[in-house]
């Protein structure tokens, strides 16, 4: 199980990176291709590029090792099935009856991550634009010793986030705990 578990998880992993490659190299030609007023009228250029960072490194974790994962938990749960069917289908049934209460269950956790993931994104997307601007006008800021206003702005941008993922954390342990 030890070569097969590598396996798993260093080729879906592989494709992962791949894959979000891809997604980083179209990405940089669809922004290179918009008019400059875009970077003025609808967000900056730094709004725009530090989504990018955040949003791949979820995708790379989704497509990563979860599907590895989710291949491996589909195929044991219908193993499993097929072997209580055959050693005593009256049990079979009675655990069968709850799996739409785990579906259910499951596509909950799901909804509550998925909007913990994009408030989380959109907040650490805030925080890395003022990171950015800082550092791009460090003389300026140190100069007008704004570090410490520049500071409490990235830390109050960062404070949804934390609650988000707070929240997340949260969700996925009680969910998890739940079923085990």
């Amino acid at each position: 199980t030890l070569v097969a578990g590598f396996a798993q998880v260093s080729c879906w992993t592989l494709t992962g990176e791949r894959l979000m490659g891809h997604v980083r190299e179209r990405y940089l030609h669809a922004a290179l291709r918009q008019d400059a007023t875009y970077y003025e009228t609808v967000r900056s250029a730094e709004q725009t590029f530090a989504l990018l960072g955040p949003e791949v490194a979820s995708m790379t974790d989704a497509v990563g090792q979860n599907v590895g994962l989710s291949i491996q938990y589909c195929v044991t749960f219908v193993a499993g099935l097929i072997i209580a069917f055959i050693r005593g289908w009256r049990v079979a049934l009675v655990v069968l009856a709850f799996v739409p209460l785990f579906v259910g269950v499951l596509a909950t956790l799901g909804l509550l991550l998925m909007n913990a993931a994009k408030k989380s994104s959109e907040a650490y997307s805030s925080a890395a634009t003022i990171a950015s601007g800082a550092t791009n006008a460090i003389r300026e800021v140190l100069s007008a010793t704004a570090n410490t206003f520049l500071s409490a702005t990235y830390q109050d941008a960062l404070q949804p986030a934390r609650v988000s993922d707070r929240t997340e954390g949260i969700a996925r342990g009680s969910i998890w705990g739940g079923f085990f």
